[in-house]
């Protein structure tokens, strides 16, 4: 997060600067956020286990924008193909709540 950014400017920027959609054509969802926290390692801290805080919100695009990118050099859509390294510690209870928010929204 930058400096007196809230969590949602920062899911907004960070979007943005990921995929050059702009945050005006994403219609946020009231009522979901999901949080969790992990130990991973990085190159930039000399593989040292870090604290990452991971924040989510849910929301919709009407229509497939065209990704602009910014930060790295190519984007690809797949098909989800899980389990991912990450599966069980992040993205398992993450759909687990997004599951039982829509049974809930709707």
């Amino acid at each position: 997060m930058e400096h007196s950014e809230s969590l949602k400017e920062c899911a907004f920027r960070e979007f943005y600067e990921e995929t050059g959609i702009y945050p005006d054509l994403i219609r946020l969802i009231d009522g979901f956020q999901y949080q969790t926290q992990y130990y991973t390692k990085t190159r930039k801290f000399q593989s040292q286990p870090m604290l990452k805080e991971l924040n989510i919100f849910l929301g919709l695009i009407d229509h497939t924008p065209d990704v602009k990118l910014t930060e790295h050099s190519h984007f690809e859509w797949i098909d989800w193909a899980p389990p991912h390294k990450i599966q069980f510690e992040t993205i398992d209870p993450l759909l687990e709540s997004v599951e039982k928010f829509w049974k809930s929204y709707l």
